[in-house]
């Protein structure tokens, strides 16, 4: 870890990564915000807003580890593509990003994008 950087910090940069990869690769109508926030029932959420600062945008928060390691990375990265499933599937059914088909098909494509066949 970088000196002055913490957990948090140090996965958002990596998260960062799949997430213009994401965006790159199966894009959103909106902007992507990613937030490091601890959350209590879960590992992660997505939420349609907007604001001055990114208009209307998907913000996507992921709860933090607390400390880095190979499982926590892996989970982190999971959630985010798990929440970046649900920004698609509100775009592609106007779910409001349920767990249902359209949230798989949007998952299946994230899948194969990030882990091949």
């Amino acid at each position: 870890m970088g000196k002055g950087s913490t957990p948090s910090k140090e996965v958002r940069g990596l998260l960062l990564v799949v997430l213009r990869k994401l965006e790159q690769e199966l894009p959103l109508p909106h902007p992507a915000v990613l937030r490091m926030v601890k959350l209590k029932d879960c590992y992660g959420t997505c939420e349609l807003r907007e604001n001055k600062r990114y208009g209307l945008h998907f913000l996507i928060n992921i709860h933090p580890p607390e400390r880095i390691s190979e499982e926590s990375l892996y989970v982190c990265k999971e959630t985010l593509l798990h929440e970046y499933a649900h920004a698609m599937s509100w775009n592609m059914a106007s779910t409001e990003g349920g767990h249902g088909e359209a949230w798989a098909c949007a998952y299946a494509a994230i899948y194969r994008l990030i882990h091949g066949d």
